[in-house]
């Protein structure tokens, strides 16, 4: 990739080297408004106002092209295309390490769901998750800067998981599996050393941090 960089940059600057012109052309140029004045003496407009116009207009044409091959370029560049879902692990892997205060301790889920009166949905318990989880309260959060329920979870070897759930969108469509309920398929990322699976079901979008 960085090769193709190079000679994309390399090509660009080569075409534009070819259509300047060379300092005797322009000293050239420059002399010919006080050999002939403004116009020549049959009215014709003079040398270095024709000279102008096809340099002009070359260098448009340049940097048309050039535009053109860029823009067809930058979507082939992995290390440019943006990555929602890494997006959304970096963000919810961030917030699981804070660590915050649950703002409401239960372990029933029909509890902790009356807490969040202020979402635009009703939490509820995924049939993704293990029956040997614990639930241990929640809190307010934020996704992608949409309002979102945390939930915290204990598996049976006392592990902590974080999980996120947040109403869906259509922004969540390109990257994310079509919700088919709990047997939709699940997107995995992983940040800094968390692995994170997340998935859309029931009109949620799901995000849960396990440890590393």
């Amino acid at each position: 990739m960085k090769n193709s960089k190079q000679s994309f940059k390399q090509g660009c600057q080569s075409y534009f080297e070819q259509i300047e012109l060379s300092p005797a052309e322009l000293d050239r140029l420059q002399a010919l408004p006080e050999r002939q004045g403004a116009k020549g003496v049959t009215g014709e407009q003079p040398l270095y106002q024709k000279a102008q116009r096809p340099l002009w207009l070359a260098w448009a044409a340049s940097v048309f092209i050039c535009a053109l091959a860029l823009a067809w370029w930058l979507p082939g560049s992995q290390s440019l295309r943006i990555d929602l879902a890494q997006q959304i692990a970096d963000e919810v892997v961030a917030n699981h390490i804070k660590l915050k205060p649950l703002e409401v301790v239960s372990s029933e889920m029909g509890q902790v769901k009356r807490y969040f009166t202020e979402l635009s949905f009703n939490p509820f318990s995924s049939q993704r998750l293990l029956g040997s989880w614990q639930l241990e309260g929640g809190r307010y959060c934020s996704i992608q800067g949409i309002d979102a329920a945390q939930l915290r979870y204990t598996d049976s070897q006392g592990q902590l998981h974080t999980q996120y759930q947040v109403p869906d969108s259509p922004r969540w469509l390109e990257a994310f599996a079509s919700d088919e309920g709990a047997g939709g398929g699940v997107t995995t990322r992983f940040s800094a050393g968390y692995r994170v699976a997340m998935w859309r079901e029931k009109g949620v979008l799901f995000a849960n941090v396990s440890a590393p």
